[in-house]
């Protein structure tokens, strides 16, 4: 009854606070182009110092990792000077075109949300979306770090790393990298808050217990001033958030993110995809680490070799080392083993070879590790589950669950298992590449990374 009564009052406050919204315009809500190019259905931010202070004197800071979301991209230009035509002016190997029609009048969709007239520019929103990034794609720090040395030379700034900051201080944040985030953003993806004293003074004791109780065992709120409400001036803007645009966590600064939606492929090795990323699990300065999470109810194989040729071709090349991470899915299954666990160092060709669920699954005498009910116990709450992988100096595979999925559940999958003798193919291997492929039905992958540190929740293997 208590928690229900606090759902009440949440319940209350966000529908206060939507009311509010709508009944005093703000700077950046409601703007009419915005569901032209769809951008209404992203949180707006900064890829570095926010010299926007006219939007308000709180300056959220987040972490590195939400970049990595499926519904994140980011443009070299705001959104909407792609729309206006001013990311030509900035860049003028940007083709979209200043002087192109406005909808003016003719819109009805801005008339009948009691807008006067259309700004959208249809003929420039082809160049926009041709411009979206994901920072999934290889590369894509290079490009953008060329983008921003192009633009500050054509703006007369010096074509250095120095130069692009002067700009950056000294331009309108319209005009630097604009990255559109996922439109739910969880608290843990917050570093900092950023406010002036003024609204430190004004939160209240609620207010104060709130942030302790969200953000324990550290101080997320950083008071610095702003200027007041001149549009002119951004360098104390830039000054305010220029120390916290490089990542809290040095592992972030590491991480590579990939997201993608794989069709039904009944484990057929032609239709393998290979991921742009591999681990250094020996004779490398440090030990890397994949993590992902995966939709709930999925079948599907990740397949590591040390050649990324071999991986769509388990049979073409002897000698290969080869192992595979299976995880098979069986809702008609007992409840016991309705999902197992296999890793091995054969190919799954198709769906039929593999161990069902029901099945104790092979000679452990090879090595082969088999975990029934694999999945029990995850407490994952928005349909996806959290896994990890790590492959350590002597070519061992280790794979479990990470962060809220690993509370109650503590299974750790190992191959080769320590009583087979056995040892793993991938032992000694400088590089090992990663391939996936599902089973029966759709699979999606999101939040897929490399990094140099565990994530949290990792239970040790026994």
């Amino acid at each position: 009854t208590e928690t229900l009564k606090q759902l009440a009052q949440v319940a209350e406050r966000v529908a206060e606070a939507c009311f509010h919204l709508r009944t005093h315009p703000l700077i950046g809500i409601g703007y009419p182009v915005d569901r032209h190019l769809k951008t209404h259905r992203h949180v707006f931010a900064i890829l570095g110092p926010h010299n926007g202070q006219y939007y308000g004197h709180i300056c959220i800071v987040l972490k590195r990792s939400v970049l990595f979301h499926p519904d994140s991209y980011v443009l070299p230009n705001s959104a909407t000077s792609f729309n206006s035509g001013a990311a030509n002016l900035n860049r003028p190997w940007c083709p979209v075109d200043p002087n192109a029609a406005e909808r003016g009048q003719s819109c009805r969709g801005c008339a009948q949300m009691g807008f006067e007239s259309c700004n959208f520019k249809e003929a420039n929103k082809q160049v926009l979306e041709s411009s979206k990034i994901h920072p999934a794609y290889d590369g894509w720090q290079e490009l953008f770090a060329r983008e921003m040395l192009g633009q500050a030379k054509h703006l007369r700034y010096e074509s250095t790393l120095q130069g692009v900051q002067d700009m950056w201080s000294e331009q309108d944040s319209h005009a630097v990298i604009e990255a559109h985030l996922p439109a739910l953003i969880y608290l843990r993806q917050v570093e900092k808050i950023i406010m002036t004293e003024e609204q430190y003074s004004q939160l209240t004791e609620d207010d104060l217990h709130l942030l302790m109780e969200l953000f324990p065992g550290r101080r997320v709120v950083e008071c610095l001033e702003l200027p007041r409400n001149d549009r002119r001036k951004f360098k104390p803007a830039y000054d305010q958030t220029k120390d916290f645009v490089e990542a809290a966590d040095p592992s972030e600064l590491n991480l590579q993110g990939f997201c993608i939606k794989l069709p039904p492929q009944n484990f057929d090795p032609t239709k393998l995809v290979v991921l742009p990323f591999s681990l250094w699990p020996a004779g490398a300065t440090r030990m890397q680490h994949f993590i992902l999470r995966v939709s709930r109810d999925a079948s599907f194989s990740i397949i590591l070799s040390n050649d990324a040729k071999h991986l769509r071709d388990p049979l073409g090349t002897k000698d290969v080392a080869l192992v595979t991470v299976t995880v098979l899915v069986s809702a008609n299954a007992p409840v016991s083993c309705q999902s197992t666990l296999v890793i091995n160092n054969w190919y799954p060709c198709h769906s039929p070879s593999l161990p069902r669920s029901e099945e104790t699954g092979g000679d452990t005498s090879k090595g082969m590790c088999c975990i029934r009910n694999f999945d029990a116990a995850v407490c994952e709450t928005d349909g996806h589950r959290s896994y990890y992988l790590q492959v350590d100096p002597f070519g061992r595979v280790f794979f479990c669950h990470w962060e809220a999925d690993a509370l109650l559940n503590r299974r750790v999958g190992m191959f080769p298992v320590h009583a087979s003798g056995t040892r793993s193919p991938l032992e000694h291997c400088k590089n090992v590449h990663i391939g996936l492929v599902t089973g029966e039905k759709a699979v999606s992958f999101v939040d897929m990374a490399v990094s140099d540190a565990a994530p949290p929740g990792v239970p040790p293997p026994e």
